[in-house]
């Protein structure tokens, strides 16, 4: 039968037969002779891989047209089934691959937001340190700044006071000639207006003197008064007749 296994008609014992089937002519120690033997041989390897698969085929086909047995319907069933489970875990495998898929994506976009939140929560922190030292560096500044001014008023008043000590000191006092300053002048004729009377003035320059920690050391007479106030009204004259003039 032409599909029944052989297994002379392959294997080593095919090759030597091959051989021993070529002419004589052919098995030589020349070098061309080497090539064109090993070519044979590939020949023969070929022809029975042709004469295996056409046999198998055969077998093949010999098998579906035989009877089936319960064993081999148990197998059959058995692929069938291993088929099935194979499909269906394919199918589960896809499933899964696609959740997975999906939250591989849900877990990127989770960690981009959690990556920008927490920039946006270090640069709120950065903003809140920096305002916070800046609100310590200007409550610093402000409280300086209170400081100088405080100084400042504090020797402005003590500059006015000493100005003033050393104005009533050395101003009130009679220039050459025995004549008293303008501004002790002046003050002669606020006083006189405010019903202080001419005899009183220079005690209550005194007076006054002692109260601010001065010391007045000249005096003046009702009568340098009255004088002082006729001057103040003459030269008032003199002022309004120039202005109206």
């Amino acid at each position: 039968m032409e599909g029944s296994l052989d297994s002379r008609s392959f294997g080593p014992s095919a090759d030597r037969a091959g051989t021993r089937s070529l002419p004589s002519s052919f098995i030589s120690t020349r070098p061309e002779a080497h090539f064109t033997r090993q070519f044979a041989v590939s020949r023969g390897r070929m022809a029975n891989a042709a004469n295996m698969t056409r046999r198998r085929a055969d077998a093949r086909l010999l098998s579906a047209a035989s009877p089936v047995t319960p064993r081999r319907q148990a197998l059959m069933d058995r692929v069938t089934a291993l088929e099935a489970m194979a499909t269906k875990f394919a199918s589960d495998n896809a499933g899964l691959k696609e959740k997975n898929d999906l939250l591989v994506a849900r877990a990127d976009d989770l960690g981009r937001r959690l990556h920008n939140k927490t920039r946006q929560a270090n640069r709120a922190r950065v903003s809140a340190d920096t305002l916070r030292d800046a609100l310590g560096r200007s409550k610093h500044a402000r409280a300086i700044q209170a400081g100088r001014l405080e100084r400042r008023k504090r020797d402005g008043i003590e500059k006015a006071l000493t100005e003033v000590r050393l104005g009533l000191t050395k101003r009130w006092m009679k220039g050459k000639g025995g004549t008293f300053t303008e501004l002790s002048r002046e003050i002669f004729r606020d006083l006189v207006p405010l019903n202080v009377l001419a005899v009183n003035v220079g005690p209550v320059i005194h007076t006054v003197g002692r109260g601010l920690g001065l010391q007045v050391q000249d005096h003046i007479s009702s009568r340098q008064i009255g004088r002082v106030m006729e001057e103040g009204g003459i030269a008032s004259d003199i002022l309004e007749l120039a202005v109206t003039s």
